[in-house]
């Protein structure tokens, strides 16, 4: 990714943060086992998505916001679609992850000036399922494009549908990807 929204993996720099934050709590001398360690760097990792999730609360756009991308799984990937029933991207991003069962790894980002998520797990370890954050643009919901136009190509979705790049690059203070 090019800028790097959230992550869910955990890293070297989050086991760092969870050792000084349980040294900050109960002391230098303490000495925390992994299991600590991890569960402390997973809940600051969750913490982070609220943080992010409220950063992005106030990115509204006047159509719904919608994932479009492929679904990787271990038979062959296909495109998909899916309203997220929210004019939020802060919201939006939540829901994202939601749409996903089972054990996942994520990442949402801008990469190539489009806002994504990407998502690994047991169908897909090695290859992420890759979606682009959208806004249906001229209706309210993207049923009610579907319902009026009825084309569900990736091209028309495409066609009828912005990007949040921009807003996304005004909240975090970036500049605006290409």
């Amino acid at each position: 990714m090019d800028k790097m929204i959230w992550k869910s993996d955990i890293d070297e720099a989050d086991l760092d943060a969870a050792k000084e934050e349980i040294a900050e709590r109960f002391g230098e001398d303490y000495e925390p086992t992994d299991e600590e360690i991890y569960e402390e760097a997973h809940a600051n990792i969750e913490d982070n998505l609220g943080c992010e999730v409220m950063n992005l609360e106030s990115a509204t756009f006047p159509g719904e916001i919608f994932l479009l991308g492929k679904i990787v799984r271990w038979s062959g990937s296909h495109s998909v679609y899916n309203g997220l029933g929210t004019k939020s991207l802060g919201k939006a991003l939540e829901k994202a992850i939601q749409c996903f069962d089972g054990d996942n790894a994520f990442e949402i980002g801008i990469e190539d000036g489009k806002v994504l998520i990407k998502q690994w797990g047991h169908d897909n370890p090695t290859s992420p399922a890759v979606l682009e954050f959208r806004s249906i643009e001229g209706f309210d919901t993207l049923d009610d494009y579907l319902n009026e136009d009825g084309s569900d190509s990736t091209e028309e979705l495409l066609k009828h549908s912005a990007s949040p790049v921009k807003a996304v690059c005004d909240v975090y203070g970036w500049e605006v990807a290409a």
